[in-house]
């Protein structure tokens, strides 16, 4: 009996290991579904996380896009006689504002940007002379900021000024307006000297137009003269002589006028002086 017993009780070990070792794999098992499930829980939080960055960073771009619209709309407009293009600099300064969707600050800085006429290449040679307009455009950039600051965009744009218009033509076609001609400096002008003329042009409001060129031309009446304009056009200055062939100089006398022309959007528009005695 003692065998019997032995060899069942050897029986019941060899029946039991089995059962130990699948109880080990469940527990494998457990553990294993456990990990994957975390993984996949972080997988799906940080897939909410990145969507939500995502539509925050959407809505910036879409507040951005939409102050740069605004501003180029506001910029077209007139308040009263004053172009509000004129005003954006001292407006957007740089202030951070609340945007419309809570979390969202807005702050736009607008600064003037130099165009040169025509070629950068060509002026950039000429440090002295340039052919410059410094009323013709503006630079703004939009920032936009959220979570606590931490976060934001930037856009950045050229607004180009709207275009004017000269006032309307007089009633008398030989008394264009919209360009103004200063008195010449001397007159009459000193035989062999010369005198100065400055041009510049108006709006229909009667407001300063900028960054305009002129092309002068001399008006024989009973003289002669020479006429040089600067590269901007801006001036011009009238010379009391004329170069004989040979190269020397002779003052013929009589009277002059001085004729500007400036062309604006297809518009073109003169101013003729006054009469220019040349001793």
């Amino acid at each position: 009996m003692d065998g019997g017993s032995q060899q069942a009780h050897s029986g019941s070990a060899l029946k039991g290991k089995p059962r130990a070792l699948t109880l080990l794999e469940t527990v494998l098992a457990t553990f294993l579904l456990l990990w994957a499930i975390l993984i996949v829980v972080r997988l799906f939080h940080s897939g909410i996380a990145y969507t939500s960055r995502s539509m925050e960073q959407e809505t910036a771009v879409f507040l951005a896009e939409q102050q740069l619209e605004r501003m180029r709309a506001w910029s077209e407009s007139t308040t009263g006689n004053v172009y509000n293009f004129d005003n954006l600099i001292s407006i957007y300064n740089g202030t951070p504002v609340a945007a419309e969707l809570p979390g969202f600050t807005i702050t736009t800085r607008v600064v003037a940007r130099e165009l040169y006429s025509g070629c950068s290449q060509i002026e950039l040679s000429q440090p002295s002379d340039r052919r410059v307009l410094t009323d013709s455009a503006r630079t703004v950039q939009v920032e936009v900021k959220w979570a606590g600051d931490r976060r934001q965009v930037s856009l950045c744009t050229v607004l180009a000024r709207p275009p004017l218009r000269f006032p309307d033509p007089a009633p008398s076609p030989t008394l264009p307006t919209g360009v103004t001609l200063s008195s010449p400096s001397d007159n009459p002008v000193p035989h062999l000297g010369s005198t100065s003329l400055q041009a510049g042009a108006i709006d229909r409001y009667g407001a300063p137009l900028r960054d305009l060129f002129y092309e002068w031309e001399l008006v024989p009446i009973s003289g002669a003269g020479t006429l040089e304009q600067s590269r901007a056009g801006d001036s011009a200055r009238l010379y009391n002589w004329v170069y004989l062939p040979d190269g020397s100089k002779a003052s013929t006398g009589g009277d002059v006028t001085v004729r500007v022309t400036a062309r604006y959007h297809g518009q073109s528009v003169y101013q003729e002086s006054e009469r220019i005695h040349l001793l």
